[in-house]
């Protein structure tokens, strides 16, 4: 059970940190070079789908030094990451059912 709690908890971090960094780093940077992605409303990625047009227009920004930074790594390959976490979650919850 202590292993779903920790990869619950995990997979929870890495997506509150996606979205932690997303509004930090890319929307920040997004308006700050005046970049105008869309005019649909603010919010719409984080209540609709994920942010791929706004991830889009950040990668466009950035230098090629600066893609090698972590959290640049990292919100590029968000979705993948969280995708594998979430199939190991299901490995890990299906593993602990079937073992009692």
């Amino acid at each position: 059970m202590i292993v779903l709690m920790v990869g619950f908890a995990i997979c929870v971090l890495a997506l509150g940190g996606f979205w932690l960094l997303y509004g930090l780093v890319v929307c920040t940077r997004l308006v700050d070079d005046g970049v105008v992605v869309t005019d649909e409303h603010e919010w719409d990625p984080i209540f609709r789908n994920w942010p791929t047009v706004q991830l889009r227009a950040y990668r466009g920004q950035l230098a090629p030094e600066e893609t090698t930074r972590w959290f640049n790594w990292y919100l590029l390959n968000a979705r993948t990451v969280l995708r594998v976490l979430a199939i190991l979650y299901c490995i890990a919850l299906i593993t602990v059912v079937l073992w009692d």
